[in-house]
């Protein structure tokens, strides 16, 4: 690993550490990483008495950074980002739950991520899959906080995350529990979240992450007065936030960001309803690697062969 790339973990680590609350000596012992090697690299350093620290340190640090040295996409703040950013605090600081909604590919899971990554040791976050069962949520809960998961008790891991919470919270912390994907909920599982609210109610708030899905889904469930759901709902329902559908003008802002200067190609983009970020960021990262390969600008020209498309007649 060359000097350049070292110094830019290093800047990279120092950055983290400015913008999370996790302490130095917790940071290492989350990441099986000796303290002295972090500290010694945050100060600059390559070296440990006579000894020089091994690259597999610095990419052990860039990994649990989330740090890559080739970005071909910048992570930037949005209107999208700046709301649910602002649920996260207010239901951590009110003690209130929140049910937040949002479009696909608006950067939602990315978001709740960097607020995790920025708060570590009280927020516990899981995302919701397809066919996720009670025991599967409950074992990813779980293992999130490292409570005791009993693979034969749903019962059992239901009451050992009530208990890390409660201790956590009477030892003067707000934990925060952050569910993503809500969307892809079984009935099931809704009412062990249900359960978690009726214990930790005021101890610790719950934020739901998914698409206007979810809302459907429980007012599907809510008309067949399935068991449970009417409650759950009458918890949540108050709390519910909408973020902003993503505009043209943000479509224009986040190319404009990415580097993204050829009008031609702008305007394709959003005539052609690349509306969302996600979308951009798949079309755009795998044509800039392209250009960046043959080595010419990204223009709209380019992008249309890149991924085989054609141009529309005028």
């Amino acid at each position: 690993m060359n000097e350049l790339t070292k110094n830019k973990i290093t800047n990279a680590l120092n950055t983290y550490f400015e913008t999370s609350s996790e302490s130095q000596n917790k940071f290492s012992k989350r990441n099986d990483i000796n303290v002295s090697i972090v500290s010694a690299i945050r100060n600059g350093t390559n070296t440990i008495g006579k000894s020089i620290i091994a690259d597999k340190w610095y990419n052990k640090i860039a990994q649990a950074i989330d740090y890559t040295s080739k970005s071909y996409w910048d992570i930037i703040n949005t209107s999208q980002s700046a709301e649910l950013l602002n649920s996260f605090e207010e239901s951590r600081q009110k003690g209130v739950n929140r049910t937040v909604i949002g479009d696909t590919g608006i950067g939602k899971t990315e978001i709740a991520k960097r607020y995790k990554n920025k708060y570590p040791d009280n927020t516990y976050m899981i995302t919701v899959g397809m066919h996720l069962s009670p025991k599967d949520f409950l074992m990813q809960l779980a293992y999130a906080m490292n409570a005791k998961f009993t693979p034969g008790s749903n019962h059992r891991t239901l009451l050992s995350i009530v208990n890390k919470i409660q201790n956590l919270y009477l030892s003067g912390n707000a934990p925060l529990i952050i569910i993503d994907e809500t969307e892809n909920l079984k009935l099931q599982v809704v009412g062990y979240i249900k359960a978690l609210y009726d214990y930790l109610d005021t101890v610790c708030p719950v934020v739901l992450i998914g698409t206007d899905q979810l809302i459907d889904n429980i007012e599907r469930w809510n008309v067949r007065n399935k068991q449970g759901i009417p409650q759950f709902w009458r918890r949540f329902r108050v709390g519910v936030r909408h973020l902003p559908t993503v505009k043209n003008k943000d479509i224009t802002e986040m190319l404009e960001a990415q580097g993204v200067t050829d009008q031609a190609l702008v305007n394709y983009l959003i005539e052609n309803n690349y509306n969302n970020y996600g979308l951009l960021n798949n079309a755009i990262v795998y044509a800039k690697k392209e250009a960046e390969r043959i080595g010419s600008a990204l223009t709209l020209d380019l992008f249309l062969t890149v991924h085989d498309l054609k141009r529309r007649k005028a």
